[in-house]
Parts: C-alpha cells; sequence; structure tokens
C-alpha cells in the first residue's frame, strides 16, 4: 500500500538507535556491533526504550535495529532470522507503546535492509544471487513487523537495483538510501544525479514487466550515513533538476536525507568549534545540526533526519523547527 503524504509534509526519519545503544552503555560484544543487543535478553529493554524516545520525541518513521545482523557479521541464516523478527518486533511494539502514550502521531515502521558485508566497501567483489538471497531472507523475516522497507547506506546504483529486485514482489514499500562521499557523490564515486534516473529508469522497467505479484513500489531515494554537508550538496543539485523532479512526481518518489553527527573533520564541525570549543557537544550542534533541515525542507525534502550519533533530543528540536504537517502512515 501507498505511502500516502501530503504535500506539504515532511517526514522525520528516526535512524539513530544503532549509535545510541552505545552512547548508553551497550558492549560490543564479539564485534557485533548493534546486534549485540538484540543477542542480549537483558538489552531488549534498551532497544524499546530508545525507540520509544524517539518516537515521543516527534520522529514520523522509525528504523528497525538489525543494521549489523547480517552474514559479514557472522550470523547464519537461522540466526539472521531469529534476531531480524526479533528487532521488527521491538520496533513495532515501540510503536504501539508511545502511540498509547500520545505520541504526536502514527509512526511508519521502516523495516531495515542493510549492506551485507562491511558498510560502505562498494569495491567488494559479491554475488548477485546471494545477495538477493540473503535480502529476501531479511525482507521476509521483518514483513509482518514493518510498513516499508528501507534500503540503507547503499555505496552504488549495482548494489541498489539488486536490493530492490530482491524484495520488489512483497508488496510493500521500497526506500532506497545512498551513502555519499565527501565530494557529494555516491561512495563508490558514482553521480548522484546518474543514480537518480537510473533508479528511476530501473523502477519503470519493473513495472513493465508481467507479473502475478503486487506492482513494486519506490516510494523515496534518499541519503544517509553521511555528513549533513554533503547530503545538503547533493540535495541542492537534486533541487535543480526539474525535469528529474516531474518523473518523480509522476511515479510518487520522494527525496531526501538522514544524516549522520556533525564530525570535527567536516567544514561545519571546523566552524562549530571555531565558535565555541566543544560546541559539537552542545545544544548549539543540536541547532547546527536542525539548521541543515531546515535548508533541505526549503529546497523540496520530504525527508529529513538523524543517523548515526543523532539522539531523540534532535529530533525533538528538528520537530520543533520544522512546524510542518506530519507524515501518514500507510
Amino acid at each position: 500500500m501507498p505511502l500516502p503524504h501530503d504535500k506539504q509534509s515532511i517526514c522525520v526519519i528516526a535512524g539513530g538507535t544503532r549509535e545510541e545503544l552505545f552512547s548508553r552503555g551497550l558492549q560490543d560484544s564479539l564485534n557485533l556491533r548493534s546486534a549485540s543487543a538484540l543477542v542480549d535478553p537483558k538489552k531488549h529493554s534498551l532497544i524499546l526504550n530508545i525507540h520509544e524516545e524517539y518516537l515521543l520525541a516527534g520522529a514520523s518513521h522509525l528504523i528497525t535495529c538489525n543494521y549489523d545482523v547480517v552474514p559479514g557479521r557472522g550470523f547464519t541464516s537461522e540466526e539472521i532470522i531469529q534476531y531480524t523478527r526479533l528487532a521488527g518486533r521491538l520496533a513495532l511494539t515501540a510503536r504501539e507503546n508511545a502511540e498509547s502514550n500520545d505520541a504526536n502521531f502514527p509512526a511508519t515502521v521502516c523495516g531495515s535492509l542493510p549492506p551485507l558485508y562491511p558498510s560502505f566497501r562498494y569495491d567488494r567483489t559479491f554475488d548477485a544471487e546471494d545477495l538477493k538471497r540473503n535480502y529476501l531472507l531479511i525482507a521476509e523475516s521483518l514483513w509482518s513487523f514493518c510498513d516499508v522497507y528501507i534500503a540503507e547506506s547503499m555505496s552504488s546504483i549495482a548494489e541498489a537495483k539488486l536490493v530492490f529486485e530482491a524484495v520488489e514482489h512483497l508488496g510493500k514499500p521500497i526506500i532506497i538510501s545512498f551513502a555519499l562521499n565527501t565530494l557529494g557523490g555516491l561512495r563508490s564515486g558514482q553521480d548522484v544525479i546518474r543514480a537518480y534516473r537510473e533508479m528511476i529508469a530501473f523502477f519503470k522497467s519493473r513495472l513493465e514487466m508481467e507479473r502475478e505479484t503486487p506492482q513494486p513500489e519506490l516510494a523515496a531515494i534518499l541519503f544517509d550515513s553521511s555528513q549533513p554537508e554533503d547530503i545538503a550538496k547533493a540535495i541542492k543539485r537534486l533541487s535543480k533538476e526539474e525535469s528529474l523532479l516531474v518523473q518523480m512526481r509522476e511515479h510518487g518518489i520522494q527525496w531526501g536525507g538522514y544524516g549522520d553527527h556533525i564530525s570535527p573533520t567536516s567544514r561545519a564541525g571546523f566552524l562549530e568549534e571555531r565558535i565555541a570549543p566543544g560546541a559539537l557537544n552542545s545544544k548549539l550542534d543540536v541547532e547546527i545540526f536542525n539548521g541543515f533541515m531546515q535548508k533541505w525542507k526549503l529546497l523540496g525534502a520530504h525527508y529529513v533526519g538523524g543517523c548515526c550519533g543523532i539522539s531523540p533530543e534532535y529530533i525533538q528540536v528538528m520537530r520543533q523547527n520544522l512546524n510542518s504537517p506530519t507524515c501518514i502512515r500507510p
């Protein structure tokens, strides 16, 4: 079923649960990263609490925390099913709890389809059929718990196409999200406008195929796991591509991004520290980060939000500052 967004609505994505777990004391057990919290039953309540805090802060889209439940972390197929379903169940429970506690609006649960091996390795040689088989396994495990799938941190056009092809028949909207380099291109070096054009052409070709399963839906193409200033470069370029935006509107494809915490090595981080030493860990940083969100909105983005290092506090300020109607759950 489509994601019915009003033209003026702004979707706020909470994609920071993974790093928020570590900021609250999670230990990386056996190099499992955030999956350590799923493997340890004592940490399930921590995941649940963080999810709920994001929703009560004003997030409209919550991403399941199975980002590290992948073959590249040593998980077997059986374990991927087990812990991915658990991640989906925790996100769905958090939404139910938040709604009972008077959250501002219904939220969309996004089922994470993460990189199967260490993120951003666009140069890694992978077997296409093996990749699709694993993504289908993850997607089927999340199916009962999510409203939409989100392919996170895609580093190349080919990777994004394979993920889409693997899950398109499952009857849920799909969001594709690309990770960027410091020049505003994909991590593979591919141009972002080319990525949008190729994904839209690919989607249109998939629509033309005869099939017995539901028609696929490409709900949005986003940017994530990147510095806000790099996402800003890509969004600014995209906002000037009128013919491309017309195609996206015709097919109901939205756009935007959810960025990482500002890095001290980035231009924005350097300027922050010059203004006030320690600013990157202060309320000033929250305001500067949200300034990026305001700019993205003014450029026409439908999706904004936070990825690594963006806590519920950031989301709360973001929602207050956006002062916009919210997304509606499908």
